[in-house]
């Protein structure tokens, strides 16, 4: 497993979830080139900075697209709204991850990379200083392999849009990357 990469601007986490998607699953010298180029090509569409829905669509289709020339080793799957729910999380982690939709202040993109009982591990590609949430009662900064934010699961499944929640129901998006059996 490659090491964790870190947000270059206040606008590249859906890029960069897939940059760290791409190092969890391969390493270094098995990414192609052309996969990273589309990552950047085809993400942070919006005029005020960020990433759409639309966007993360059109890339999770081209992967799959080019899954065998691109040494894709994993299958994509997107949900929305009420389908990203505890269910589909205790089911991900089976043989995958998930890239989410969550909040930091604004929308914002990070992976989910496990859970447990009582809490969400992510990957947050936005790098925060040590102390920033010492006060907060739900949220850590943790330091394992693949995980960098400890969140406790009944407030990271709230429909609020504080920070790491899921967030309204109606606005929720999942991507799931599922680790090919035959990879």
């Amino acid at each position: 497993m490659n090491q964790i990469q870190y947000q270059w601007s206040e606008f590249d986490c859906c890029p960069m979830c897939y940059i760290n998607v791409l190092c969890h699953f391969l390493k270094k010298d098995e990414i192609k080139q052309d996969t990273i180029k589309a990552i950047f090509q085809d993400t942070l569409d919006r005029k005020n900075g960020g990433t759409s829905k639309v966007a993360n669509l059109l890339l999770t289709t081209k992967l799959m697209e080019y899954k065998e020339e691109w040494n894709i080793p994993f299958r994509t799957t997107i949900y929305y709204g009420s389908k990203v729910n505890e269910t589909l999380f205790q089911a991900i982690f089976i043989q995958g991850l998930a890239m989410i939709r969550t909040y930091l202040e604004v929308p914002h993109y990070c992976l989910v990379t496990g859970m447990d009982q009582e809490f969400i591990y992510l990957l947050d590609p936005y790098e925060l200083p040590e102390n920033v949430f010492d006060d907060h009662p739900n949220i850590w900064i943790i330091h394992k392999p693949f995980a960098n934010r400890k969140v406790k699961r009944n407030y990271f499944f709230e429909d609020g849009t504080k920070d790491y929640m899921l967030g309204p129901i109606s606005q929720r998006e999942c991507i799931v990357f599922y680790k090919d059996r035959k990879k």
